[in-house]
C-alpha cells in the first residue's frame, strides 16, 4: 500500500486475479519458470503421467513407495537407479516388470543367463538391497522347448496365432514358484505373445528403449539359433553367436 493511502479512513479490500493457465498441467511454461519450485514440478509431472499416485519416471523412488496395483501396463517408473516398465498384474499380489532399456549391448544368446545373474546381484540389488524382499521367486530353470521360426503364424499385430500348437514353448509362461529362486529372467516367446495379446506390449513398443533389439530365452529348432525381439519390435531369429542383441531383465515383484 502507498504511504499516501494510509491516511484514508475506512476499510480496505483486495482482489486476486487467478489465471486459469496456472492450474493447467499441460502448460509447460508455468512449471518451467525460473522461480517454479521443485515440489510443484514434481506434482505436475505426477499428474501428467496418469495420476496413479506413483512417482514419475523422472523422480526415482524406493520400492516401498510404489503401489504397483495402481499401475497400468506400459507405465514407466524408476527404481533401484534404473528405469522399468510395468507389464501386468499376476494373481496373488504379484507384478511383472521389465527393464525399460537393455543391458549388455553386445552379448550372445549363450551368455544371457550369466549376465542376468550378474546384473541382478551386482547392479540392481547393490543399488537398493531392500528390493530383494519384494522379488518373487521363479523357476530356477525354464522348460523352453524349441520353437520353429518358419512355421509360426506371425501376424502384423505381433501375435503368433498358432503358438498353441507348439506345446512346450506355448506353456513356457513365467510364473511365481514358491520353491524357486529370487532372480531376474529373460522373457519367453510365450510371455511376449501373451503380453502383446493383452495390450501390455504393442509391436511399436516391444523393443527396448531407444529402439534396441534383445534376446528372448526361447531357442529355435534351427540348430544354433534363438528367438529375440528386433529393433522395430517384430519377432527376431538369429544365430546364438550373434552379438548385436542386448539382454532385457524382467522381474516379478510381490506386494
Amino acid at each position: 500500500m502507498e504511504d499516501a493511502a494510509r491516511a484514508i479512513q475506512g476499510s480496505y479490500y483486495y482482489a486476486i486475479h487467478v489465471d486459469s493457465e496456472l492450474i493447467n498441467v499441460s502448460a509447460e511454461r508455468f512449471s518451467h519458470e525460473d522461480q517454479a519450485s521443485a515440489d510443484l514440478e514434481e506434482l505436475l509431472d505426477r499428474i501428467r503421467v496418469g495420476a496413479d499416485g506413483n512417482a514419475s519416471p523422472q523422480f526415482p523412488a524406493p520400492v516401498r513407495d510404489f503401489t504397483f496395483s495402481e499401475m497400468r501396463p506400459r507405465r514407466i517408473f524408476t527404481m533401484g537407479g534404473q528405469q522399468f516398465r510395468y507389464l501386468e498384474e499376476i494373481p496373488g499380489g504379484n507384478h511383472m516388470i521389465i527393464r525399460n532399456g537393455r543391458i549388455a549391448d553386445e552379448m550372445n544368446w549363450e551368455a544371457q543367463e550369466a549376465e542376468l545373474n550378474r546384473w541382478y546381484l551386482e547392479d540392481f540389488l547393490a543399488e537398493e538391497p531392500e528390493i530383494e524382499q519384494y522379488v518373487a521367486p521363479v523357476a530356477s530353470t525354464f522348460t523352453t522347448g524349441m520353437l520353429d521360426f518358419n512355421t509360426t503364424d506371425r501376424r502384423a499385430n505381433g501375435v503368433i496365432y498358432n503358438l498353441n500348437t507348439f506345446d512346450t514353448p506355448f506353456a513356457d509362461r513365467t510364473s511365481v514358484v514358491s520353491s524357486g529362486v529370487r532372480r531376474a529372467f529373460a522373457l519367453s516367446v510365450a510371455d511376449v505373445n501373451h503380453l502383446t495379446q493383452t495390450g501390455s506390449f504393442t509391436v511399436g513398443d516391444r523393443a527396448a528403449a531407444g529402439g534396441m533389439a534383445y534376446w528372448l530365452r526361447t531357442p529355435s529348432s534351427t540348430e544354433g539359433w534363438a528367438w529375440g525381439v528386433n529393433a522395430v519390435g517384430t519377432w527376431g531369429h538369429s544365430t546364438r553367436s550373434y552379438i548385436n542383441r542386448g539382454i532385457r531383465p524382467a522381474l516379478i515383484l510381490h506386494q
